[in-house]
């Protein structure tokens, strides 16, 4: 155990000197709330309040669906995971770390988001400000988990990228991050509620944990790890 947390430790601060780690967990999310942020706010002035769970749904999904299993691809396709079994690390080890890494990115992604909203749009703060990071943290969870899954699935950066892309847009168009999603027709809503995106919004929404949307991100999560195992499991095996 002390020498996964060192790979933990080594990893995050690898983690920060890539550049591309940096640009999509970090730089682009932070621009994209900044410019988009200002629009949004100028044309829809009272949906203010929501700018700041919107982006930093955002600025989860992004990395989580498009970072984070395009890396654990990579190193499957450079027979990573086989070196570090031949050294006695198991399989599991990579993705896990490589995923609590990214919990801790989109973390701290979405506290400067939570600092700078009231600053800069004016955003009221949330009536309780712990159960809205615990609210945040599910979020983060289910994500990362589907992202892991989407790794599992995947054999090659062409089919990840393919993946990650049928649920970073949905969330993006379907979870009520640039519009509200009762705009949209019923069955595009239903699709919706689908994504950890649109659960998570509806669960930031509500003052307490709402039994649905928290439902929701559970079971995701839970379906999401099984899923993971099993297939990072039988990689192990004809490894």
């Amino acid at each position: 155990m002390k020498a996964f947390f060192t790979q933990l430790m080594i990893q995050f601060k690898c983690d920060l000197r890539d550049k591309q780690t940096l640009i999509i967990y970090y730089m682009i999310p932070l621009v994209f709330f900044f410019l988009v942020g200002f629009v949004m706010a100028s044309i829809m002035p009272d949906r203010v309040n929501t700018l700041m769970p919107a982006f930093s749904i955002f600025a989860i999904t992004m990395p989580t669906f498009l970072g984070l299993p395009s890396t654990l691809v990579r190193l499957k396709e450079k027979d990573v995971l086989k070196a570090y079994k031949a050294a006695g690390i198991p399989t599991w080890a990579t993705p896990m770390s490589h995923a609590i890494n990214t919990c801790f990115h989109t973390l701290i992604v979405s506290v400067i988001i939570f600092a700078l909203s009231p600053i800069i749009f004016g955003c009221d703060l949330p009536a309780n400000i712990p159960g809205y990071f615990l609210k945040i943290l599910l979020v983060i969870i289910c994500s990362t988990s589907l992202g892991v899954m989407l790794s599992s699935l995947s054999k090659n950066q062409g089919s990840v990228t393919m993946l990650g892309q049928l649920f970073f847009m949905p969330t993006v168009l379907l979870s009520g991050i640039m519009f509200p999603a009762s705009m949209l027709p019923k069955v595009l809503q239903y699709i919706g509620y689908l994504l950890p995106g649109t659960q998570g919004m509806l669960l930031i929404d509500s003052e307490i944990f709402f039994l649905y949307p928290l439902a929701g991100l559970i079971l995701s999560t839970t379906v999401a790890i099984t899923i993971s195992f099993h297939f990072y499991q039988k990689t192990e095996k004809q490894s």
